[in-house]
């Protein structure tokens, strides 16, 4: 193994804590649930990436042991001395088999126990809480920015490092610093619309994001117990069972065509991934997602108002402007600005009270006898 492979391991987990504690102050500041919810993201992925430091350390021993044991075993003097492959010859080796049988499951146990415990506070607090228009941070803002810009340049740096030389141990890392990235994205946008008057959408996020971290603690319990009866092959390269698939998919959305390549290839029996089609549209795909989106916005900007019509916009639930005559009117796109249309030429009316036909029929001969009795 490579040494900018470790070094790019140490700097994963040197940058999740950094990137964990900068989530956590700046959420104090802020008040922001959603960083807190990041920042608890982020502790759990700076565990991961740990562990596959560790274990990636552990591999790099073990291969160069085994390259200084080629070399002498090249010495005439000294080949007999290493004919025999027992454990005590390779120390290296019998360490990391230790540790991939007996640390990585506990270690993986004790990461579901702090996602349950996790999952169990953020419930309750979250619960307890009564949501309360705080005043926005821009600074917080500006901070929440800049942590997600610099997780996404190293997370995308390791992810990519992973995947052009078959590196598996840089991935946990690298995939907890692009979720990183989104959640730090995701505080920023939340202080943002509160910032333009929608404060109830940061508790409505750390909901969302305390779901998401009782279902990634559900597949870490269920990796535990698939491992624990999964058959032992001799030469096969054994999962991460620490490594989340949904926080890799999260981190990036890109490792869905290849679960989908392996899908097709292996329901229509060749490789449909190579084909020249698939390879253009896993290509041109977020491309074409961004055109599609940016045709709906387009779409959404442009409202007809009709004749005996008048319109008021309204911009982020407050009304801007002048009353808008019939004709065509240009906005922002949803949820910024929006028209509402108004049939002002129409005569309006609308009823008060009650209609006789509704009424029962005892009713009349009740009010005419009250009469007669009155005359």
């Amino acid at each position: 193994m490579e040494r900018h492979s470790l070094k790019t391991g140490t700097l994963n987990w040197i940058a999740l804590l950094g990137l964990a504690i900068g989530l956590e102050v700046v959420s104090k500041m802020a008040d922001s649930a959603t960083a807190e919810l990041g920042a608890a993201f982020t502790l759990v992925g700076l565990v991961t990436a740990l562990v596959a430091w560790f274990q990636m350390r552990l591999e790099a021993s073990e291969e160069t042991e085994r390259i200084e044991m080629e070399e002498l075993a090249r010495s005439r003097s000294k080949a007999a001395l290493f004919d025999s492959t027992a454990d005590e010859a390779f120390p290296a080796r019998k360490a990391r088999l230790l540790f991939e049988k007996w640390f990585v499951p506990g270690l993986t146990l004790v990461l579901f126990l702090m996602q349950a415990g996790g999952v169990a506070y953020f419930y309750r607090d979250l619960k307890a809480t009564v949501a309360s228009a705080s005043a926005p941070s821009t600074l917080g803002m500006a901070m929440f920015a800049g942590l997600s810009l610099v997780a996404f340049l190293l997370g995308k740096y390791a992810c990519r490092l992973a995947q052009l030389e078959g590196i598996r141990l840089l991935r946990p890392g690298g995939s907890a610093l692009m979720l990183g990235s989104l959640l730090a994205f995701l505080a920023t946008a939340s202080e943002a619309l509160q910032w333009f008057g929608f404060p109830r959408y940061d508790r409505q996020i750390a909901w969302v994001l305390t779901a998401l971290l009782a279902v990634v603690s559900i597949e870490t319990l269920l990796a535990l117990v698939f491992e624990a009866y999964r058959p032992r092959v001799q030469g096969k390269e054994v999962r991460l069972i620490y490594e989340s698939r949904l926080v890799g998919l999260l981190g990036q959305p890109t490792g869905l065509f290849a679960t989908a390549a392996q899908a097709l290839d292996y329901q229509f029996g060749f490789r449909v991934s190579e084909s020249w089609f698939y390879r253009f549209l896993e290509e041109k795909f977020t491309r074409f997602v961004l055109i599609w989106i940016g045709i709906l916005a387009a779409s959404d900007c442009v409202v007809f108002i009709d004749a005996g019509e008048q319109g008021l916009r309204e911009r982020f639930g407050r009304p801007v402007g002048s009353v808008l005559n019939p004709g065509i009117a240009f906005k922002f796109p949803r949820p910024i600005d929006l028209i509402h249309r108004h049939p002002v030429s129409e005569v309006q009316s609308f009823n008060v009270g009650f209609s006789w036909h509704r009424v029962s029929r005892t009713s009349p001969p009740t009010r005419q006898k009250a009469s007669r009795s009155c005359r």
